[in-house]
């Protein structure tokens, strides 16, 4: 049985253009200042400030190619070769971050239309003063969504 093709799959997109386009993006919904963060020579994340209420809000994005590498070595049927790992691996980045791409301009597209406000759909990528995100906090402690109120 073939294995389903996961969003974006083919894309032959540099991961510099596809976080230039993400930046655009950002930028046309009120992001005042957009950083680059590098790992290993490679984008690993973008973070970026935005005025709320009259303060200044950070928010850093990453986008997680492991899971994606995953994927994609897995549907591999020689995937020993060291050629073929940073291959796949140079796929997956570009992958992840032109799904992070789709993703904003999904919500930029709400943005846009008065749907949501501006930061609303960034909120889980908030930044905390220790350098971690809303969402990370919220995993770390493991806390958990209330059941809805019958009624």
């Amino acid at each position: 049985m073939k294995s389903k093709a996961l969003y974006m799959e083919t894309t032959k997109i540099d991961v510099g253009k596809t976080v230039g386009e993400i930046c655009a993006c950002l930028q046309s919904i009120g992001a005042s200042s957009i950083q680059t963060r590098f790992k290993e020579g490679k984008v690993s994340e973008l973070s970026w400030t935005m005025q709320i209420s009259g303060a200044q809000v950070a928010f850093a994005m990453p986008a997680r190619e492991d899971p994606v590498y995953r994927k994609l070595i897995a549907k591999r049927t020689s995937n020993h070769r060291a050629s073929v790992q940073a291959e796949t691996r140079d796929q997956a980045a570009r992958v992840a971050w032109r799904q992070v791409l789709r993703w904003v301009q999904a919500q930029v597209a709400m943005v846009e239309t008065g749907m949501v406000h501006p930061a609303e759909p960034f909120i889980p990528y908030t930044m905390h003063a220790d350098g971690t995100t809303l969402f990370e906090n919220f995993e770390k402690r493991q806390l958990a969504l209330s059941a809805p109120v019958e009624g």
